[in-house]
């Protein structure tokens, strides 16, 4: 398999945020709007972590259950919209 396209491990020049680049993005709604809709999303993740700051601090989505190997976020009062799994 081409390691540049390779679905589990991304291209080797992508990264997901930092807390750092945070800052950067500019000014962000202090929360994703309720009437967003994107149906269920489940990402299997290798650092828990990062993903969730990038889905919580980035995108806007609440954190609505959390344990040692997931996630769960939602827009809104929805139980959840994304699952980020370790």
């Amino acid at each position: 398999m081409d390691e540049a396209n390779n679905p589990l491990t991304g291209h080797p020049a992508s990264r997901l945020p930092t807390a750092s680049d945070v800052p950067t993005v500019g000014t962000l709604a202090a929360e994703i709007s309720p009437d967003a809709d994107i149906g269920h999303v489940n990402l299997t993740v290798s650092d828990l972590e990062r993903a969730l700051v990038f889905y919580r601090d980035v995108i806007g989505l609440r954190v609505t259950q959390r344990d040692e190997d997931s996630a769960f976020l939602a827009a809104g009062e929805y139980h959840h919209h994304i699952a980020l799994n370790r």
